[in-house]
């Protein structure tokens, strides 16, 4: 199986994480990276609005682009951070289904030279928690989407709430949280329909309200997340019953149609 060589890979490597700049990011990524029911809660979310060739657009280390893979989508994965895009290399190297790794900055100022080759190209294109990470965010939106051929979907996964802003969201280098009418006017604004929008993750808002407002963590502890892990095999179904209400993040995709 992908995952057991993964974590092999992944270990190879250690050495070289411990100089990356962004430190809690990469704790975050690879205590994630063992919480194999939430990563595929989050997979199970959005494959149902996944089709054809799939774009990511900062992958991290990988934990979705596994699922993805494994579920025999065609992927093109992409990362802003060296030392992620080493782990990816790391660990996709001969897989078929995956055609190309490379490095992308969706607010470049020469983006659209680097990239123009690839615009209408993908059927999917996914970034789950990038955007936040992103100062201009509306440019950061109208450039994924240049990727994507008519009728192709973007995908969207951002924090929900600016009150639940705390440590670990500063620390995990997020510039904002979002609602429901910040992240929809922006879709409008670069030209996509929104086919739809929901709350997710409802059970981990008290979690995370805990952790960075009480606690002050830096980054998640493991013993919560491992506490999480075990919790959310179960409880997972109950988040479609508060999809209209609240939840920590925020399931956005729109389809991309011209207007004439």
């Amino acid at each position: 199986m992908i995952n057991a060589q993964l974590k092999s890979k992944i270990q190879s490597i250690n050495k070289k994480l411990q100089s990356n700049k962004d430190i809690q990011g990469h704790n975050t990524l690879t205590n994630l990276s063992s919480a194999d029911n939430f990563n595929k809660w989050i997979y199970q979310s959005i494959k149902p609005w996944l089709k054809g060739r799939v774009l990511e657009i900062g992958s991290g280390i990988g934990n979705i682009s596994s699922l993805i893979v494994e579920d025999g989508f065609p992927l093109m994965i992409t990362e802003v951070n060296d030392t992620y895009l080493e782990i990816l290399r790391q660990k996709f190297i001969g897989v078929n289904l995956v055609s190309d790794i490379f490095q992308i900055n969706l607010v470049d100022p020469d983006f659209e030279q680097k990239f123009q080759h690839l615009f209408n190209s993908f059927d999917t294109v996914i970034a789950i928690n990038v955007i936040e990470h992103i100062e201009n965010d509306l440019i950061a939106f109208k450039n994924a989407q240049k990727f994507l051929k008519q009728e192709g979907r973007l995908i969207v996964l951002v924090p929900n709430a600016e009150c639940l802003y705390n440590s670990l969201d500063k620390n995990l280098g997020h510039i904002r949280r979002y609602n429901k009418n910040k992240i929809n006017n922006a879709f409008s604004k670069i030209g996509l329909i929104p086919e739809t929008l929901f709350y997710f993750n409802f059970i981990g808002v008290v979690g995370w309200w805990v952790s960075g407002n009480l606690l002050k963590n830096k980054t998640i502890p493991k013993y919560l997340l491992n506490i999480f892990e075990f919790i959310v095999q179960y409880t997972s179904w109950m988040d479609k019953l508060f999809r209209n209400w609240f939840g920590l993040s925020i399931i956005v995709v729109g389809k991309k149609i011209n207007r004439q």
